[in-house]
């Protein structure tokens, strides 16, 4: 079979590469279960031979799935954020900041408001802060230190009021999201909970970031890990069967008599 070397890709990805492409032979009649696992923002590709009549069934069940940066995610005003594509529940995001006054946004989905979190699991940067926006670029949630002198940042279900589009911003400490006029997005109220530094927003709308990270010269990679989200964005169904599922492939050739 031979491949294409290159692939122009999908909305919010990057070209493919065929290049170091690898063929794996499937068995008609049995689930390839596993062997398959490209991740989130990775490409399936598949050919299929069959004779006149033949029946193909396929079918992909989505699992648990990351979301890679792709370059550097915007960070001044809601249309900067990045969107992150695919099917099925995001529950990781890998990214980097590139420099210490970087940050990046993110375009998700929540679909599970009720059990939502987003957790800083590792950082180059020893302090780390989390904002949630809505698509009006107000702030909704911000979490400096899931629990005094941690460092890392947890987003709990503490003021997020519903399912939708919000976009998720990560960034070094004291970095602080700004209205057009440099004013502070931050409210000194927090979200009733248990969590006492689930921190409101004032309702100004996000322009810029102004500050300076306490620590300097620690950019690089993150690891954000989410619970009750998905990607935003889904891609068109002529693109879906190439896109990059961990889970379940069937296939079935039924020769009628």
């Amino acid at each position: 079979t031979e491949l294409p070397t290159n692939f122009g890709g999908f909305p919010g990805l990057a070209p493919v590469d065929f290049a170091s492409a690898s063929i794996k032979q499937m068995a008609f009649d049995a689930p390839t279960i596993g062997a398959i696992a490209p991740e989130g923002n990775s490409v399936f590709g598949y050919t299929v031979d069959a004779a006149a009549n033949d029946t193909l069934a396929l079918s992909f069940t989505a699992q648990a799935q990351v979301w890679n940066e792709v370059g550097d995610a915007g960070q001044n005003g809601v249309i900067a954020a990045q969107i992150t594509v695919g099917a099925g529940p995001l529950t990781t995001i890998n990214g980097s900041l590139f420099r210490d006054a970087d940050v990046d946004m993110y375009c998700i989905r929540i679909t599970d408001f009720e059990n939502f979190r987003a957790i800083v699991t590792s950082s180059a940067n020893p302090d780390s802060t989390l904002h949630l926006f809505n698509t009006d670029g107000t702030l909704q949630v911000y979490n400096d230190d899931y629990f005094t002198g941690s460092g890392f940042s947890l987003i709990t279900n503490q003021g997020v009021l519903a399912n939708g589009t919000y976009l998720l911003a990560m960034a070094n400490y004291d970095l602080r999201a700004q209205s057009v006029s440099n004013t502070d997005l931050y409210a000194n109220t927090t979200w009733p909970g248990p969590q006492s530094n689930q921190f409101q927003g004032n309702g100004l709308v996000l322009a810029g970031w102004g500050g300076l990270p306490v620590f300097s010269g620690m950019a690089g990679t993150y690891t954000i890990e989410l619970q009750g989200a998905e990607f935003h964005a889904i891609p068109a169904p002529s693109a879906a069967a190439m896109l990059g599922l961990t889970g379940l492939l069937a296939s079935r050739r039924q020769r009628r008599s």
